[in-house]
């Protein structure tokens, strides 16, 4: 929707269903890798039981586990990718879980910086990656407004729920963080300087829905 000053949206991010990596609490992030059978089956569920936002467009990331998401909750919709979206790398972290990192103390101290640190490995540092979801996200804005969008969806990973949250509210990295087929709604105001680039004014957090949280 336009307004005096820019443009205004709201935004429903959720996060991709559960993968065969997931349920071995292993950190997943480079990894493309398809959804379990198991995750499968509880997204249809979802499907069924949880009022899902509806929108204009459907952005995704471009990892199989976040497209295959969005096939099952919304079918036969365009899906349209933003490359940005990817997940973390988890760098030497990438496949293990906590069982197996517990004694490493790069992971522990990887843990104890609340999302500040770079893992040990990784391809890019964690300002590099909010950064980059940033970028996303202006990409995001710019699409919905040409389109005269006013309520879009997100299907992507839990790492960019929680970095883009963080970025734009100033909240602690993992305040927000949501199970797999959760998600968060905001209401999300911007304009565009001179040269184009988008500057959101206003992140706010509206809603959550699906699994962990009170709205089904």
């Amino acid at each position: 929707m336009k307004t005096e000053n820019g443009y205004e949206l709201t935004l429903s991010l959720i996060r991709h269903g559960r993968t065969p990596m997931n349920e071995e609490r292993r950190y997943i992030g480079r990894t493309d890798q398809s959804l379990s059978e198991n995750g499968r089956e509880q997204l249809r569920e979802l499907a069924r039981t949880v009022r899902y936002p509806e929108g204009e467009l459907l952005f995704v990331s471009p990892m199989k586990r976040a497209r295959e998401s969005a096939e099952i909750l919304y079918p036969g919709r365009e899906q349209i990718v933003i490359e940005d979206f990817r997940e973390l790398d988890f760098g030497d972290f990438e496949g293990r879980n906590y069982q197996e990192l517990k004694s490493d103390a790069a992971y522990r101290a990887w843990i104890d910086s609340m999302g500040s640190k770079t893992p040990p490995g990784c391809s890019e540092t964690m300002e590099e990656y909010r950064g980059r979801l940033m970028d996303g996200l202006g990409r995001l804005l710019k699409l919905a407004e040409d389109k005269g969008a006013e309520r879009v969806n997100a299907v992507v990973h839990g790492g960019v729920i929680m970095a883009l949250v963080s970025a734009c509210t100033g909240c602690g990295y993992y305040d927000n963080q949501v199970k797999n087929g959760a998600g968060v709604t905001a209401k999300v105001s911007w304009e565009k300087d001179e040269e184009g680039t988008v500057k959101i004014s206003r992140f706010e957090l509206a809603d959550r829905f699906g699994p962990g949280s009170d709205h089904r």
